[in-house]
Order: C-alpha cells, then sequence, then structure tokens
C-alpha cells in the first residue's frame, strides 16, 4: 500500500493534491489523505527499495494511477464550472458522494444494443439517472422496474446515444507532475457507434480542425455539460480515449474519429448510479 500511496503522489501535482483529497473523498478517500506525506517519504534517501513488482502488481498500479487521471481531470472540469458560477469548488466531492451508490450488473441486456441490466436499484433512483464508474461515464438509466427491483441503462457505446464533449491531453512532466490541456477544438457531438465494439464517433470535425487542435490517438474526450442536460457535477468526467483520427474516406476536408471507453461497458460487474435529481429526458 506505501507503494501505491507514494507512486499516485507523485503522479499528483502538489497544486491540486489537497483540493482531491478534500473533493473525492467518496472515491479516493482511503488513499488520499496521506498522499502528500507518503510522497515526501517516498522522496527521502532512506526508504528502502521495494522488491521488484510482480506483473499483477504493476497493472494495479497502472490501473490506479489511471483512475486517480480521471478523477483530477474531472476534479478540475468541476471546479471550473462551480468557481466560474457560483465559487467554493470543495463543495463539490460531499455533493456527489451523497448521491452515489454502487449497483450489480446483471448483464448486458441481451436487446442486442448497448444497454445493461443492473439489480436492484431501490426506490431513489430515476429514469436518465448518470452511471459511471472509476474509468468514466457509462450511460444513463433508461428504464427502472417497479420498486425499483432492477434497471436498464443504455451505455454510450449505445449507437444514436449523443452527449458533447471536450478534447483534453492528460501528460506527465519529467519531475511527475500531472498536466491537462485543453484542445484548442470547440465541443463537438459523441454519439454511441457500436458496443460491440465498444466504440463511439465524432461528429462534424473538419480536417483542418484536428490537424490544427492537434488531436490524436490517447487524447481524451470529456464531458462537457455546457450543452444538453447532464449535471454540471459531472463535467470533465472521461467519456473515452481517442483510438482513431484520419481523413474520412469520400469525404476529403472531413475527419473520422473514433472514441473508446478504456474499459469494454458490457463486461462491468457494478457501476455507480447517480441516486440524486434525475437530469430530465435523455438524449
Amino acid at each position: 500500500m506505501l507503494m501505491v500511496l507514494a507512486l499516485i503522489g507523485s503522479v499528483l501535482p502538489r497544486s491540486l493534491q489537497s483540493r482531491v483529497a478534500a473533493s473525492l473523498g467518496f472515491v479516493v478517500a482511503p488513499a488520499m489523505w496521506p498522499i502528500r506525506s507518503f510522497a515526501e517519504e517516498a522522496r527521502q534517501p532512506n526508504v528502502p527499495v521495494a522488491p521488484a513488482l510482480a506483473g499483477a502488481d504493476v497493472e494495479m498500479l497502472r490501473a490506479e494511477v489511471d483512475r486517480l487521471k480521471v478523477q483530477v481531470v474531472a476534479l478540475e472540469g468541476r471546479l471550473g464550472e462551480y468557481e466560474r458560477r457560483e465559487g467554493a469548488g470543495e463543495q463539490f466531492g460531499a455533493a456527489l458522494q451523497s448521491r452515489l451508490q454502487v449497483i450489480r450488473v446483471n448483464g448486458p441486456a441481451g436487446s442486442g444494443r448497448g444497454q445493461l441490466r443492473l439489480g436492484r436499484v431501490g426506490s431513489n433512483v430515476l429514469e436518465d439517472a448518470v452511471v459511471l464508474t472509476d474509468a468514466g461515464i457509462v450511460g444513463r438509466v433508461q428504464t427502472v422496474s417497479p420498486g425499483g427491483m432492477g434497471a436498464i441503462v443504455r451505455t454510450v457505446t449505445d449507437r444514436g446515444f449523443k452527449l458533447t464533449a471536450s478534447f483534453v491531453r492528460v501528460e506527465q512532466t519529467p519531475g511527475q507532475d500531472l498536466v491537462t490541456m485543453r484542445l484548442p477544438i470547440d465541443p463537438r457531438t459523441v454519439e454511441g457507434f457500436d458496443a460491440a465494439s465498444n466504440e463511439m464517433s465524432v461528429d462534424g470535425l473538419t480536417w483542418n480542425e484536428v490537424k490544427d487542435g492537434g488531436l490524436k490517438p490517447g487524447d481524451w474526450a470529456v464531458l462537457d455539460t455546457d450543452r444538453g442536460n447532464w449535471d454540471r457535477i459531472f463535467a470533465g468526467q472521461r467519456v473515452g480515449v481517442v483510438s482513431y483520427v484520419a481523413e474520412r474516406i469520400g469525404q476529403p476536408g472531413f475527419a473520422e474519429v473514433r472514441i473508446k471507453p478504456v474499459v469494454d461497458l458490457m463486461t462491468l460487474r457494478s457501476v455507480w448510479v447517480d441516486a440524486g435529481v434525475s437530469g430530465g429526458v435523455g438524449q
């Protein structure tokens, strides 16, 4: 655990460590509060060298670092929204913590589409509630069974599911600070393309916009809540990672951009569901 915490501490910029700890307690509370002290300890010369990690441990660390990157980017997005409009962004963590509940996924809905069957959700979950994991946005609740005995989730990869996303690049400096750069591309509609291939497509991007903005595979698409009916508390949550960029065949001057969630949504075993106020009619 010490190695995990020290690695996490080295990933997060100092300017965000305290805000992440305060605002994302519901996600990283077991690990975030000692980040600063553990990171300092890890930098001391008298700390013994840990033994080599096994492959499974390396994958666990990578997943943990990715999870925290998602939360840092989302936190930056939420702080920007809240501070611009109301101030005091530290309230976001507690607000979101009180709204999310963990729900078991029973598997694909069997419809041949990008839909998941949830177990019992209770009476607080309403249609159109946001569904996510620590990897990012999953989709929205489509229907709820009587008494909250179950629910169907329409995922972001289901054909025709639409949301608005911005594009960011997440990199680490030689000093291990996490740098998030918003690409100079206007927010665009991201639409579910194929649940079987776990993909989404981006509408309306020209090839010049892609080249001028520097969009490339590995960049992130993050939820933009200025458009649509998404609560701004979810601003900046990762939608997926750019997996393909090219000039569209047969349509010179236009770009073909594909986005993939970092996990196969059809294989999820549990999700977080927003049990707060419903967002309204789904897109």
